[in-house]
């Protein structure tokens, strides 16, 4: 009777045939890799990506581009209308608070928005006053407060709260939400239900951002004045 043959055994050995395909498999592996960290980073800490680039490009040392855009808005506060046409509000006669965002005349109720991202917690802390909502997080819905100019403050509760409306719909809040052309906005603080704040108040917001941005040609007047671009950055042609 024959014997059995010897049963082979492993013994951590392993033959040309198999590591050399798997060693060039880990060659093309790290050469692929060692491409891709090399167009993702050029040794000195910085992205040489084209969004470092634009970045750096910007007019702004927060790294924001100038852009051009118009939204109405209206603030009533127990049935009474904050006239932000006051001379300390108006960017050319001396409101120099912020280059991101101001009132021109003779639109004064048109918010100018001259740099992209721009909130409109931003452009209300250039025009004296603060708004807290419920777009932050942090801001308990039912829970606002806004400083008016002149300091007086007023938040929800005693019966009285805010209403805020964007483009004819019911929002919990607009401070950190971004600013965005031909919006039409209502901030209403009172007694008032939502619905007489839709009847009453709502119709009197204006609609003349498309005439600043350029978007309703039939109904800019003949007489129009130019409008001055406020601060730094390039003046971007309204709707551009």
């Amino acid at each position: 009777m024959a014997e059995d043959a010897p049963r082979e055994r492993w013994d951590g050995w392993v033959g040309p045939r198999t590591w050399i395909p798997v060693a060039g498999l880990l060659v093309v592996v790290l050469a692929a890799l060692g491409g891709l960290l090399a167009f993702k980073w050029d040794g000195s800490g910085s992205t040489s990506s084209g969004a470092s680039a634009a970045s750096n490009s910007s007019p702004f040392k927060d790294g924001r581009q100038s852009t051009h855009q118009h939204a109405d808005f209206l603030v009533i506060i127990r049935g009474k209308q904050i006239d932000y046409g006051q001379k300390q509000f108006i960017a050319e006669l001396g409101n120099e608070a912020s280059d991101a965002a101001h009132v021109h005349l003779p639109h004064t109720t048109v918010v100018h928005v001259h740099k992209t991202s721009t909130t409109w917690d931003e452009f209300f802390r250039s025009v004296q006053t603060e708004l807290l909502d419920a777009s932050y997080p942090t801001v308990k819905l039912g829970a606002a407060c806004m400083k008016l100019p002149g300091g007086d403050k007023v938040c929800d509760g005693n019966g009285e709260s805010f209403k805020f409306i964007v483009n004819g719909v019911k929002v919990d809040g607009i401070a950190n939400t971004e600013i965005h052309d031909m919006d039409r906005v209502l901030v209403s603080f009172g007694p008032e239900t939502f619905q007489q704040v839709m009847d009453q108040q709502w119709p009197k917001v204006s609609d003349q951002a498309c005439i600043l941005s350029e978007r309703c040609s039939e109904r800019i007047p003949k007489d129009e004045p130019p409008e001055t671009c406020q601060g730094q950055g390039d003046c971007v042609k309204p709707g551009g």
